[in-house]
């Protein structure tokens, strides 16, 4: 798949990418991310509004921008989430100040470089809970799903005509948060397909594509979803 070439990206967004590449652990990758977020100067409560507000959103996030004096790009971003103020903090720090020309060629897939991307929606909890959990490498099969993790699998076969998939309950995994395998509260999932219908897409379309299916799930307690999706000529490659 090819992707952006970081040498093509502002200064900024490459040392950004390059420390996240430096971090080997997902977990501490997520914390990384966290600290972002911790860190983001709020947006000014003015700034808060409804042509500011990124819509689509589990969280609530504004985004700002602006020309400084020397006609350069300037974000600010906020979030109710840690986590999705973690990945604005990204936007803010990686892209501002540069010019208008430089920021439009950046390619949204600059966050598989960041090796992020099997993580998944936007938390409805504030708590930044660790939505980078591997889980379980085995698939499930029906008899071990509870009614959410029935449907999720078979919206997928049904929408991808998978070759390959493995539908994975990982809430038991995530104490505290009322999911528990086999039960209808499931809120985390560990999914893997392979399908033809992938080809031609980068990871971050094929990622909306299974985010827009799950569409019902993810507005009715579906938490977390870490994706694999892959082509079959791409298993074929390993």
């Amino acid at each position: 798949m090819s992707l952006q070439p970081i040498e093509e990206l502002p200064p900024k967004l490459q040392e950004i990418i390059k420390l996240f590449q430096s971090v080997q652990e997902p977990k501490a990758k997520y914390e990384q991310l966290l600290f972002y977020g911790k860190n983001l100067k709020p947006l000014d409560s003015e700034f808060k509004t409804r042509e500011n507000k990124v819509e689509g959103c589990v969280s609530q996030v504004w985004v700002r921008a602006y020309l400084d004096l020397e006609k350069n790009v300037v974000f600010e971003a906020d979030s109710d989430s840690v986590l999705t103020k973690g990945l604005a903090a990204l936007l803010v720090q990686g892209l501002s100040g540069r010019p208008v020309e430089e920021v439009l060629r950046v390619s949204p897939d600059f966050i598989v470089l960041l090796g992020l991307q099997q993580s998944l929606t936007p938390s409805r909890n504030n708590g930044g809970e660790n939505l980078g959990s591997e889980g379980s490498e085995r698939g499930s099969n029906s008899e071990e799903l509870g009614s959410r993790g029935i449907r999720i699998r078979e919206k997928l076969e049904k929408e991808l005509s998978p070759v390959e998939l493995e539908v994975d309950d990982i809430s038991y995994q995530h104490a505290g948060h009322g999911g528990v395998r086999g039960s209808d509260g499931e809120m985390h999932f560990n999914v893997k397909v392979v399908s033809k219908e992938f080809e031609g897409k980068s990871l971050v379309k094929r990622h909306r594509l299974i985010y827009n299916l799950l569409q019902g799930e993810l507005q009715s307690g579906l938490h977390a979803l870490s994706i694999v999706a892959k082509t079959p000529d791409e298993v074929g490659e390993r």
